[in-house]
């Protein structure tokens, strides 16, 4: 039996808009790097998902969508950046896949000077997942925890299916993201919102605390 392992990919209808709404973060890049501040101090700017910013590698997680409060921080930390095979300058790497394995990658991105989609690759790509994964870590989109509920169980040796409480893992999300069209609507009319980022270590306790009573 051969096994195959293979990265995170958009579907079919997530890619549907990509084109439009690459266009339009280049037609408002200058814009959003004016705020750079107001959309990474901001949840519900944080977490705004991109129809084509995404990374994929395979063999172990953390890949998937990189929200725009991800770019910035990686645009900002030069993780995330490549370079012009035309005019020489800074390209904002926005979506790339690769292997831990090989090393072999391709990014794609915007270029600063040209405003318009580049393509190229990493001499080095090692470092990139564990930026994004160490990204997940810090600011996570959602708490995951388990929660107690009633449900039942099989006895063979009662009368069959009998109550019990048991525990499902709960996925509560932390901030209520806007779109790129709305996210770009409110920075140009000044319109910016204060929705703070999570403190997600106080959350984190307060969730174990709360598992803690309940048992």
């Amino acid at each position: 039996m051969t096994l195959y392992s293979i990265g995170f990919g958009p579907n079919e209808a997530e890619s549907e808009n990509s084109e439009a709404e690459f266009q339009l973060i280049c037609d408002h890049l200058a814009l959003i790097l004016q705020h750079e501040r107001d959309i990474l101090s901001c949840v519900d700017y944080f977490f705004c998902r991109l129809s084509f910013a995404y990374a994929s590698w395979p063999y172990i997680g953390g890949d998937g969508w990189l929200y725009l409060g991800y770019l910035l921080t990686g645009w900002r930390d030069g993780n995330f950046i490549g370079r012009c095979s035309e005019c020489g300058n800074r390209v904002l790497v926005t979506s790339f896949t690769g292997s831990i394995l090989s090393g072999s990658n391709a990014w794609t991105g915007i270029c600063e000077f040209c405003r318009i989609q580049k393509r190229g690759r990493w001499k080095h790509f090692d470092t990139r997942p564990h930026f994004v994964i160490d990204l997940r870590k810090r600011f996570p989109h959602e708490l995951v925890e388990w929660e107690e509920c009633d449900g039942f169980i099989f006895s063979w040796g009662g009368n069959g299916l009998e109550p019990a409480r048991k525990k499902r893992i709960v996925h509560k999300p932390l901030a209520n993201p806007v779109s790129l069209n709305v996210l770009i609507e409110e920075l140009k009319g000044g319109n910016v919102r204060t929705a703070k980022m999570p403190n997600v270590s106080l959350l984190k306790q307060e969730t174990k605390l709360k598992f803690s009573r309940k048992r």
